[in-house]
């Protein structure tokens, strides 16, 4: 589900020119690989420039600027030990609002 306050903060940091539109680009191509149980997008900055037909240089610029907008956090998965990607849940979340509290939980724990 995308919540439409998120989508507002999204808009004014392409306004504001913090955000340019591929980096927008770039967190769209990370939602497909968002696990529906779990709320991790398991997938690295090669595989989303191959989705995406872009060098993995430029992605990775995009995401590094996502997670300074706090659009999104990069975390270790504590189940598996490998990296993955946790969308800001008041941007785009799954299931209802207990699960979205969660995921802000584990969003809020990433970025300590």
């Amino acid at each position: 589900m995308v919540h439409k306050e998120g989508l507002e903060k999204l808009v004014e940091a392409l306004a504001a020119r913090r955000l340019r539109p591929r980096d927008i680009a770039v967190f769209m191509a990370v939602m497909p690989h968002v696990n529906l149980r779990t709320g991790k997008a398991h997938v690295g900055p090669a595989r989303l420039a191959q989705d995406m037909g872009e060098h993995a240089s430029n992605v990775s610029t995009s995401l590094r600027k996502l997670q300074v907008e706090l659009c999104l956090v990069r975390c270790r998965d504590r189940d598996n030990g490998g990296y993955c990607l946790l969308l800001n849940p008041y941007i785009c979340s799954i299931g209802g609002p207990q699960k979205r509290g969660f995921l802000w939980q584990q969003f809020q724990e990433a970025l300590e």
